[in-house]
C-alpha cells in the first residue's frame, strides 16, 4: 500500500485566525484614518457639519484609530516572533514589530500625560501633550504600514511553502508510484459524441472499456462523464464495439 506524503499542506492565511485579526484591525485604522482625513482636507468647509456631529465622528475616528493600532500588535507579535530567529526572517518583518512597539509607547504616554494629575508637572508630560500628537500620527502612520508589511510576508510565505510542498508531493509521488488525481471540476460534460471520439482514438484498447473505467479513457479528451449508470454502460459497450 502506497503512502501519501507525510507532511501535511501549508496552511493557507485565510484559515489562519492570525491574519483575520490583522486584516480586521487594519481595516479598522483605514476606517478611522479616512475619518480623520475627511476633517484635515475639508478644514474649511466641515463647519456645514454641526458641531457634536463633528464631536461624534472624531470619537469614532480616533477610537477606530486606536483599536486599529493597539489590535494589530497581537497579531502582529505572533507573526514575527513565530519565524523569530528562523531564515524566513526578514528586515520588514523586525521593522514591524518596532514600529508597533514605538505606536503603543506613544498611546501609552499620551493617555497617562492626558489622565494621570499626579504627573502633572513632570517634563516629559509637557513633552507628550506639545510634541506627542505629532509624533502619535508618525507612530501611526509606521504601524499601518508594518501591519500591511507583516500581512504581505505572510502570503508570501504561504505561496513560496506552498510551491516547495507540491515539489516535494510530486517527487514523493514519483518515488513512491503514486498516481495524482485529475483534477476535472473545469472540464465540460462528455456528450455521446465524446464517446464515439474515443473509440475512433483507440484500437487495442477497446475491450478493455467498461463503465467502471470510462471516465479514465475519457480524461484524455478532457471531458466529464457526469450520466447515469446506464448511459455510461451503453457508452461503454458502444466504444468497446468501434462506435457503432
Amino acid at each position: 500500500m502506497t503512502k501519501k506524503y507525510y507532511m501535511p499542506e501549508p496552511k493557507s492565511p485565510r484559515r489562519d485566525p492570525v491574519a483575520w485579526l490583522l486584516w480586521g484591525t487594519l481595516g479598522m485604522l483605514t476606517c478611522g484614518l479616512i475619518l480623520g482625513g475627511i476633517f484635515s482636507y475639508g478644514l474649511a468647509d466641515v463647519s456645514i457639519i454641526p458641531a457634536r456631529t463633528q464631536s461624534i465622528i472624531s470619537l469614532i475616528a480616533s477610537a477606530l484609530v486606536m483599536i486599529g493600532v493597539e489590535g494589530n500588535t497581537l497579531p502582529t507579535g505572533v507573526i514575527v516572533f513565530e519565524k523569530w530567529g528562523d531564515s524566513r526572517m526578514h528586515w520588514l518583518d523586525r521593522a514591524a514589530i518596532i514600529a508597533s512597539f514605538i505606536g503603543s509607547v506613544m498611546a501609552a504616554t499620551i493617555f497617562l500625560s492626558q489622565r494621570q494629575v499626579l504627573f502633572s508637572d513632570s517634563w516629559w508630560r509637557s513633552m507628550a501633550l506639545r510634541e506627542g500628537p505629532l509624533l502619535a500620527a508618525f507612530a501611526i502612520i509606521v504601524d499601518y504600514y508594518g501591519g500591511i508589511a507583516s500581512l504581505g510576508r505572510m502570503r508570501r510565505d504561504y505561496k513560496e511553502n506552498m510551491e516547495q510542498w507540491l515539489r516535494e508531493v510530486a517527487e514523493w509521488n514519483e518515488t513512491h508510484g503514486i498516481a495524482e488525481p485529475v483534477d476535472r471540476s473545469g472540464w465540460r460534460a462528455a456528450t455521446i459524441d465524446d464517446a464515439r471520439r474515443l473509440a475512433a482514438s483507440l484500437n487495442g484498447e477497446r475491450p478493455h472499456v467498461n463503465a467502471a473505467n470510462l471516465q479514465n479513457y475519457m480524461d484524455a479528451l478532457q471531458v466529464r462523464v457526469d450520466v447515469s449508470d446506464t448511459t455510461r454502460t451503453r457508452w461503454a459497450e458502444m466504444v468497446r464495439s468501434g462506435g457503432s
